[in-house]
C-alpha cells in the first residue's frame, strides 16, 4: 500500500524512525521544513520517503506535495495525529478517493458548535453555548442567561486553550470578541467545578485502552501564571468509573472509525452533574501520551499507527481491555514573562518518576498562548489523588522558586 502520514509532530513524539519497519508498504511521511534536520537525522527503513512543506498550513503548498504523490504512486490510506490535521486529512482522502473519516464526520469533532450541537441533539449534557458573529451575538447570549457572569469566549476550532477568554463584565466581553474578530467564535456559559480527561483507544472498534485524570488546576490558568498539572485515577474507583460511563455515552453516538484515538474533556459542575466539555480524535497533550507509556507500557501513536497501517503483531497491546491502575500524575510548569538567566539541572525529590526542564539560559517568554507552555515538566507517583497532587504542588514551587529571570 501507498500510505501517506501527515507528521507535523518532533520525531521524539512521533517515533516513526522505530515504528516503520521494513514491509510491503511503502510510506510516505510528510512533516514541515522546520523539523528536516531531526527527520533526515533518523534511520528510516528503505521503504520509508520523507517530504517536507515549508508553510504546514498553507494549503497549496501541503496539497501540492501529496499530489506529487499521488501521481506517482495511487494513495491508499492517510494517516493524521495532530487536531489541526483531521480535517485537512478528511478533505484529502475526498480528493485522492481514499478510505477513512470523512469530512461530515471530522467536522463534528473540530468544530465545538456543530460537535455540541449534535451531541445535546443525541442526550449528552452539553455547556449552554451559542455562535456569536459579533459582540451583538455575544451580549444577547450573557442577556439570556440573565448576566450570570462569567462567561467564555473562544474560537469555534481552538486546541489546547489557546485563545480563549473567561470574561466578566461587559468590557471584557468587547476585548474578547474584538481579539478573535475575523475568525468563527462561540460563546458559552462558565463551568464552576471539577474537569477530568479521558483518553481512548479503539482498535476493530473495541475500546482497547481507556483512563480518565483529573485537572488540578484550571486549563487556562496558564493565563495567570499557574502551572498545569493533572492526576491519573485508577479505573476502579468510583470517581472514575463514573466519568469514563459518561465518556463511553458520548462515544457511543459519535461517529467513530475502526482504528481511533479520543481526547474527552467533562466537566463536573457543582450540583455534582456530568457536562462534555469537548471531544477530540486525538491523543491528549501535554504529558499525556508519555505518562501512559510509562505507566502502561503502550504508546498511543504507535498503537493508532500499526494497526491503520495493517500491522497489529507490532502492537503492544495486551488481551482486553488495558487500564491506568495507579495514582499518577503530571505538572507542566508555566513560564513568567521575562528572559531566564539559571536555571536547575536536577530535582531533588526521588518521588518523581521523569522529568525534563526545557528552558536554559537565554530562553526568552513572552505571554502564554496555550496550557501546554512549560518551562519543564515533572511526573510523579503517590497513593492518592492528594498526594499525587501536594507532591505535584512542592515540585513546581521547587522550580519557579529555582528559576531565575530577568
Amino acid at each position: 500500500m501507498e500510505i501517506v502520514i501527515l507528521a507535523n509532530l518532533s520525531i521524539a513524539t512521533l517515533r516513526l524512525d522505530e515504528w516503520l519497519t521494513a514491509d510491503d508498504n511503502h510510506y510516505d511521511v510528510v512533516t514541515t521544513s522546520k523539523k528536516r534536520a531531526e527527520y533526515a537525522a533518523a534511520n528510516f527503513a528503505a521503504n520509508v520517503t520523507l517530504t517536507y512543506v515549508d508553510d504546514w498550513y498553507a494549503e497549496a503548498a501541503l496539497v501540492g506535495q501529496i499530489r506529487r504523490i499521488n501521481d506517482h504512486n495511487r494513495i491508499q490510506k492517510i494517516i493524521s495525529f495532530r487536531e489541526r490535521d483531521v480535517l485537512i486529512a478528511a478533505r484529502l482522502r475526498k480528493l485522492f478517493k481514499v478510505p477513512g473519516q470523512r469530512i461530515e464526520n471530522a467536522i463534528l469533532y473540530r468544530d465545538k458548535v456543530k460537535m455540541k450541537s449534535y451531541l445535546r441533539e443525541h442526550g449528552i449534557p452539553v455547556t449552554d453555548f451559542q455562535a456569536i458573529d459579533d459582540l451583538l451575538d455575544a451580549l444577547c447570549f450573557i442577556e439570556a442567561h440573565e448576566n450570570q457572569y462569567p462567561f467564555v469566549i473562544k474560537p469555534v476550532s481552538g486546541g489546547g486553550s489557546a485563545d480563549t477568554s473567561v470574561v466578566h463584565n461587559v468590557a471584557e466581553v468587547m476585548a474578547a470578541v474584538a481579539h478573535h474578530s475575523g475568525e468563527p467564535q462561540m460563546i458559552e456559559s462558565f463551568v464552576d467545578g471539577k474537569m477530568y480527561h479521558i483518553d481512548v483507544l479503539r482498535v476493530d472498534h473495541q475500546v482497547r485502552y481507556i483512563s480518565t485524570g483529573r485537572y488540578l488546576t484550571d486549563c487556562l490558568a496558564f493565563q495567570h501564571g499557574v502551572s498545569t498539572a493533572s492526576a491519573f485515577l485508577p479505573y476502579r474507583t468510583s470517581e472514575s468509573s463514573r466519568i469514563l460511563a459518561f465518556a463511553n455515552a458520548t462515544l457511543d453516538v459519535m461517529p467513530v472509525e475502526k482504528d481511533a484515538i479520543f481526547h474527552i474533556e467533562v466537566f463536573e459542575n457543582s450540583a455534582g452533574q456530568l457536562v462534555l466539555c469537548e471531544i477530540a480524535c486525538r491523543a491528549g497533550g501535554g504529558r499525556i501520551v508519555p505518562l501512559i507509556e510509562h505507566n502502561s507500557h503502550i504508546n498511543l501513536y504507535k498503537e493508532l499507527l500499526v494497526h491503520q497501517i495493517e500491522r497489529d503483531e507490532l502492537s503492544d497491546l495486551r488481551e482486553g481491555q488495558m487500564h491506568n491502575d495507579k495514582y499518577v500524575g503530571f505538572v507542566l510548569t508555566a513560564p513568567r514573562q521575562g528572559t531566564v538567566v539559571a536555571a536547575p539541572k536536577q530535582v531533588p525529590f526521588e518521588y518523581v518518576d521523569d522529568y525534563e526542564i526545557y528552558t536554559q539560559a537565554g530562553t526568552v517568554y513572552g505571554v502564554p498562548n496555550s496550557s501546554v507552555f512549560a518551562t519543564a515538566f515533572f511526573d510523579v507517583h503517590g497513593s492518592s489523588v492528594d498526594e499525587v497532587s501536594e507532591k505535584l504542588a512542592a515540585v513546581d514551587n521547587w522550580m519557579q522558586h529555582n528559576l531565575a529571570y530577568q
